[in-house]
């Protein structure tokens, strides 16, 4: 129905037609409408002067609508619908992939979408890398080689550090890590990331503990292998010395107390390694003691053994100084360190006690420990050893060092101990000494007359004890054998101990007095000796 407005109307006039009421606007030469849910739509290409709120319009440039819009304190046309549908930007494609390497790695949007063919997995670009979008189950990448639990590391060097992992879906793993504390820049520098599962870690000269921990990521799961790495000190210290040394230290610092350690007394001691060290040993085993009576009857001289070793951080150590083999009618006359064999007889003649060894023990304990646990036992590791001398009978002691027993000497010998097992005792007529065991010696044996019992042997993988009987010569007790271990020594060189009782000198040629076998008659046989110096 066509709607009639008077000519000439005046701003402000009225007129009120099918219930609704128009008032004219001089301004914009328009009716506004009031009363009903009618807005003014305008069209054209440019926005219209004089709206009202609600009023709506459609730009005919470009198709976009608008409506204006008073917030209470202005007034403003907002569009509500774009050229292409509702305002705001586009969204993005997916593109199919035969794998993620396919992938592009740049020239990429924020926000598009990749499909890698292989795994079927839909994946995101956030901008810096490709993430996979997760639906459904999805399987936690498993573990296959982790971290150690606890891992000791030198300083100033590089450690390669390893995880493998391997995803039951088929979904690529990257690898990554993190530390504890999160800046470890006093013991690490920096940590080299291989992306296959290694980590390079350059140490720096700093001491101390971090927790590493090396993660397996399949694209939305972690796995986590997680160690406690420990920069060893190289402090060339021994800590927690029992007993304590003869000048009273329970500790001795190679670099402040000496660059040597030098024990010539009969004793056994433990250590804990503070640091991880070289040093050089020459260690002595004990002189072989000799009958009570002056007819030639010498004790055998100890063995030497030298070499250099790497000491382990944190790892606990034995040393051995032998002592020295007792004149016959002692008791015991065997070395005071338990593995130089007793001499044999109930009188005061011909019953001279073997000599112990000496030597250097990965491991705690004493003699009776270590030859409990027996040969090849992991609960100690023999690093070095040099033969305790045998004791005096008819003739000359057993001698010790070398690569077996060296054997007794008179008519009927008692045989060395091998790197095995220990020696048999010598026959004199019919009565033999017992054959030694691992690390200690064998005995000698007692029978009637007037000159009773033999020479023990002397200590390491046992020389067996001389034999005797009643009228007979009395045989000398064999002297234990020299040894290094080739796996934790190097340059090691064993010598067999001297038969004519005398002390073996240092390797550099200079005298010392450790290990001399007894003159006959006389208790003067000399304790072993373990002498260590640091390498530098």
């Amino acid at each position: 129905m066509a709607i009639n407005f008077p000519d000439s109307p005046s701003n402000g006039d009225t007129q009120t037609i099918n219930g609704a009421v128009y008032t004219y606007n001089s301004t914009t030469g328009k009716w506004d409408v009031s009363g009903d849910n009618t807005t003014n739509v305008t069209v054209s290409d440019t926005a219209p002067s004089g709206a009202v709120a609600g009023d709506q319009w459609f730009n005919s440039t470009d198709g976009s609508l608008y409506v204006y819009y008073n917030d209470g304190s202005s007034s403003q046309w907002v569009g509500i619908s774009g050229p292409a549908g509702s305002s705001g930007d586009s969204g993005s494609s997916v593109t199919a992939y035969a794998n993620t390497a396919a992938f592009p790695s740049s020239g990429n949007t924020e926000g598009d979408f990749a499909f890698a063919q292989d795994t079927k997995a839909l994946y995101v670009w956030d901008g810096t890398e490709w993430d996979r979008i997760n639906s459904g189950s999805d399987a936690l990448p498993e573990i296959t080689t982790a971290l150690p639990a606890t891992l000791n590391i030198n300083p100033s060097t590089n450690t390669d550090v390893t995880i493998a992992a391997t995803d039951p879906d088929g979904f690529p793993i990257t690898y990554s890590y993190d530390t504890n504390p999160a800046d470890v820049s006093s013991l690490v520098s920096s940590v080299t990331n291989q992306n296959n599962g290694t980590f390079t870690l350059a140490t720096t000269s700093g001491s101390g503990t971090f927790t590493f921990r090396a993660k397996a990521n399949d694209g939305v799961h972690t796995a986590i292998s997680t160690s406690n790495i420990t920069l060893i000190p190289l402090t060339p210290i021994f800590n927690n010395i029992s007993p304590a040394l003869p000048g009273g230290q329970t500790s001795w610092n190679f670099d402040s107390d000496g660059s040597e350690l030098n024990l010539d007394a009969g004793a056994t001691y433990t250590f804990t390694a503070g640091g991880q060290f070289d040093l050089d040993f020459e260690i002595f085993g004990a002189g072989g003691g000799s009958t009570n009576y002056n007819y030639n009857h010498l004790g055998g001289g100890g063995g030497r053994t030298t070499g250099r070793t790497a000491l382990q951080y944190n790892q606990t150590y034995t040393i051995v100084v032998g002592g020295k083999g007792r004149e016959g009618g002692t008791t015991p006359s065997g070395g005071s360190q338990g593995s130089g064999g007793d001499g044999g007889g109930a009188n005061g003649y011909g019953n001279a006690g073997g000599a112990d060894l000496s030597g250097l023990f990965k491991g705690s304990g004493d003699i009776a420990t270590f030859a409990a646990q027996g040969y090849n036992s992991s609960g100690h590791t023999p690093i070095a050893i040099a033969g305790g001398g045998g004791g005096g009978g008819s003739g000359i002691g057993g001698f010790g060092g070398g690569t077996v027993g060296g054997d007794g000497v008179g008519t009927s010998n008692a045989t060395g101990g091998s790197q095995s097992s220990g020696g048999t005792g010598g026959n004199g007529s019919s009565a033999n000494g017992t054959g030694g065991n691992y690390l200690i010696g064998g005995e000698g044996s007692g029978v009637s007359g007037s000159y009773t019992g033999s020479g023990g042997g002397g200590g390491y993988f046992g020389g067996g004890g001389g034999g005797h009987s009643s009228g007979a010569f009395i045989q000398s007790g064999a002297g234990g054998s020299g040894y290094f271990n080739t796996s934790l020594v190097t340059n090691g060189v064993t010598t067999d101990g001297d038969t004519n009782s005398a002390a073996l000198n240092y390797l550099d040629g200079s005298a010392q007095t450790s290990g001399k076998g007894a003159n006959a008659g006389q208790d003067n046989a000399t304790d072993g000796r373990v002498k260590l110096v640091k390498v530098t």
